[in-house]
């Protein structure tokens, strides 16, 4: 399905957390970039892998140069990493209140994340609403930008994607969520191509605003 027009009211919301929920990718830049040159990959730009799960992230460097570390190795100093890129990471303003009010309309919110369920939850803790339904990049999915992610969520929240609307701020999530057929906000303020989104926003109480009108109308 072809959007010209967003869905009104969507079928369900459907939010990435990395960059979007949690202001986390100045922060994973650093720490993807210090893994990668740990890792032998220091000719590999980190933007090849922004948006990709840990274990997808291996195999793109493995593709491209003759890596140090084995794969459980590499991924596992994800988990180290987390601990910090997580710690104090400021959450979207009115995050909390915007899933709350969305859930109490009746349309349902599930989180889309290339990251680990645990560090999912990390973050949905500090927002301080409970959602629907999330996908981790630690399942047996495939990751972005497939379109399964989004895919995923829409059917475990019991609605087609092609009726929700989908946020998320990087150039695999944007084609992700569009290839799903949902219609696609894309955020953030740096130089990553959000092109194929239908609708960008690039300041936080913009785009709360933006959700609620979508969902309220």
């Amino acid at each position: 399905m072809k959007h010209s027009d967003p869905p009104h009211p969507p079928a369900a919301l459907l939010l990435d957390v990395d960059g979007v929920l949690a202001d986390t990718e100045g922060r994973w830049a650093e720490a993807e970039r210090r893994l990668m040159d740990r890792a032998g990959a220091e000719s590999v730009p980190r933007a090849a892998v922004r948006g990709i799960t840990p274990a997808e992230t291996y195999d793109i460097l493995t593709d491209r140069v003759d890596l140090t570390v084995a794969r459980e190795t590499y991924v596992g100093w994800y988990d180290e990493a987390a601990a910090a890129v997580y710690a104090d990471a400021p959450v979207l303003p009115g995050a909390g209140d915007l899933i709350a009010d969305v859930r109490a309309a009746g349309v349902p919110v599930a989180l889309v994340s290339s990251a680990h369920a645990g560090w999912v939850e990390a973050v949905r803790d500090r927002v301080g609403a409970a959602v629907d339904a999330t996908v981790t990049g630690d399942e047996e999915v495939p990751g972005k930008p497939d379109p399964a992610p989004y895919a995923t969520a829409a059917d475990r929240v019991g609605v087609d994607p092609c009726d929700c609307v989908a946020v998320d701020d990087s150039a695999v999530g944007v084609a992700s969520a569009r290839e799903a057929g949902a219609y696609v906000v894309g955020y953030g303020t740096d130089t990553e191509d959000r092109s194929a989104a239908h609708e960008r926003s690039t300041a936080p109480d913009a785009l709360v605003a933006r959700l609620r009108e979508l969902v309220e109308g």
